[in-house]
């Protein structure tokens, strides 16, 4: 008899369990990326995903990846705070394929745009995001998420709901909007003008 029960709880959790979204946060380890102001990323400003928030950072907010959104503040060297989710706005994830679409701003004035004609940015199976955000203004050019490279490595612990959690890195790279073709970014138009927040 305890037997059943046991099995009757553990099928009662398992179909329970899928109907909670999970939040994640960012790794230490994997926090830093860069805004490449040529195509080979040699002149570039740091943004770090993981900023330290404290009483001298009055509404800033870590990182939160959940099911439908990412919220929080990330750091920008030349671009100041970037608000994840401001009015009117925000970086929306797609929690089957982990494709993120819409957009930041930072309070330099810079709108960041997760999803633009040619690239996109994706969370993969192991955590890691991928590929490429526009981000416009003064300081801007192409936000490079790539983890075979520590410096323009964000990774976090949530994962898409399609994919079983990986044991190891898959290793990562860019790709197009369409997921499949790997984008160099001399292959992305290098436009300082490009779309803002559309």
């Amino acid at each position: 008899m305890k037997l059943i029960n046991i099995k009757k709880n553990i099928i009662l959790a398992l179909l329970i369990f899928p109907m909670f979204s999970y939040a994640g946060s960012i790794e230490s380890s994997y926090k830093l990326t860069k805004i490449c102001k040529n195509t080979d990323c040699s002149e570039y400003g740091n943004v770090n995903w993981k900023p330290t928030i404290n009483a001298s950072t009055p509404g800033a907010l870590p990182v939160t990846v959940t099911d439908s959104v990412i919220t929080g503040h990330i750091w920008g060297d030349e671009i100041g705070w970037v608000n994840l989710d401001p009015t009117g706005s925000g970086v929306t994830v797609n929690s089957t394929t982990g494709q993120l679409s819409g957009s930041a701003f930072s309070n330099g004035g810079s709108w960041i745009n997760f999803n633009t004609t040619g690239a996109s940015v994706s969370i993969n199976s192991s955590g890691e995001f991928s590929g490429w955000a526009w981000v416009s203004g003064i300081n801007g050019g192409w936000m490079k998420f790539d983890c075979s490279s520590p410096s323009t490595c964000i990774k976090t612990d949530w994962r898409p709901s399609s994919v079983s959690v990986s044991t190891g890195s898959t290793g990562s790279g860019a790709t197009s909007a369409g997921g499949s073709e790997p984008v160099s970014l001399s292959n992305l138009i290098f436009n300082p003008k490009r779309e803002s927040n559309t």
